[in-house]
């Protein structure tokens, strides 16, 4: 969910600090203006609990979790993890792999777990069967956190290439793994073994990331998701 937060000058709010970009968390059931991290869903509503004050910054933030609302007020339990998904993660529930693939989807319809979509998945599904456009159509969007692509993932993605990790035919694959990257994913999900989910590919990946500065990513098939992330 999509909303709005009011900070001081210094983007601390209730005493605790902020670093826009950051992802926090928090254990236990939120409870609106007691438990979780609040905010509002319109940018003129925080100002109902607020008084101006134009040293004051304001920022529009994702929630993700566990959410309770009171009218204009929302507060937020982040102790979920945001999942990449491929082509493949959806795929899965329609091929050999649906009985593995179902508990991952569920998971997620629970908000257990916040997924973080494409638009390289995006044209991926619109190629795919009309079972995989419906049901990608179908997610809710509470749990959707949305990226697309730049510049600088898709020269990430073509470093991938230009250090052999993978060969040119698998571009998509790479812009997957740059996005992740870029997007500190907890972890990418996939059935891919041949180019994702495969040590040596994931040794690679993470191998040009280290000498970039970028963060490693965590590759694993959505059954290990449910086993190891919630």
């Amino acid at each position: 969910m999509n909303g709005f937060k009011v900070f001081n000058s210094d983007w601390t709010c209730r005493g605790f600090q902020y670093e826009v970009g950051k992802t926090y968390e928090m254990n236990g059931a939120p409870n609106v203006c007691n438990r979780g991290f609040h905010f509002c869903k319109k940018a003129a509503d925080c100002f109902g609990y607020y008084s101006f004050d134009p040293a004051n910054k304001v920022a529009e933030i994702i929630a993700h979790g566990v959410i309770a609302e009171e009218g204009a007020r929302a507060m937020a339990i982040g102790n979920i993890k945001r999942v990449y998904v491929d082509g493949c993660a959806i795929g899965g529930l329609f091929n050999q792999y649906a009985e593995q693939t179902r508990p991952f989807w569920k998971a997620v319809q629970n908000r257990k777990i916040s997924i973080i979509v494409s638009d390289v998945l995006k044209n991926e599904v619109e190629r795919d069967p009309q079972c995989v456009r419906d049901f990608f159509v179908s997610l809710p969007e509470s749990q959707i956190e949305r990226v697309v692509s730049t510049d600088e993932s898709d020269t990430l993605a073509e470093r991938y290439i230009a250090e052999n990790v993978v060969g040119p035919t698998c571009l998509d694959d790479c812009k997957h793994i740059a996005l992740a990257t870029l997007a500190h994913a907890s972890v990418l999900v996939s059935w891919n073994f041949k180019h994702l989910v495969n040590k040596t590919r994931i040794d690679g990946y993470n191998g040009v990331n280290l000498k970039l500065g970028y963060v490693q990513v965590d590759i694993r098939t959505p059954i290990e998701v449910i086993h190891d992330y919630t």
